[in-house]
């Protein structure tokens, strides 16, 4: 797969943080249960505060819904797709198909919203 660049800015390199960077990574693998630090939150590493706080975010909405995982991230994809962000498309159709979400669903998620139904 081509990887979709997630902005101008420097990517941390996980493997090397420090201070309070090391510890919200810490806090994102463990959470998320995870063995990596996904590139939004690299992405914004440069800054510990900006990282603090799209972590809360990311924990506090979408980690936190009551909706289901596959559900959730399926609103994610659909609205990513609607908004042409193809980073932000690509990883929410990737965790999509990780959480079992059909190939015909996510066709329809992204082209034909209509054809869907509870």
């Amino acid at each position: 797969m081509n990887q979709i660049p997630i902005s101008q800015l420097p990517i941390a390199d996980a493997g090397s943080a420090s201070g309070e960077v090391e510890e919200i990574f810490g806090e994102i693998r463990w959470v998320m249960e995870i063995p990596f630090v996904p590139n939004l939150f690299q992405a914004v590493a440069g800054s510990a505060a900006v990282l603090r706080g799209t972590w809360e975010l990311v924990r506090n909405i979408y980690l936190s819904t009551s909706l289901s995982k596959a559900l959730a991230t399926m609103i994610l994809f659909s609205v990513s797709a609607a908004s042409k962000c193809q980073y932000c498309k690509t990883v929410h159709l990737n965790n999509s198909r990780g959480l079992g979400v059909e190939e015909t669903t996510l066709e329809a998620l992204e082209s034909n919203l209509s054809s869907l139904s509870p």
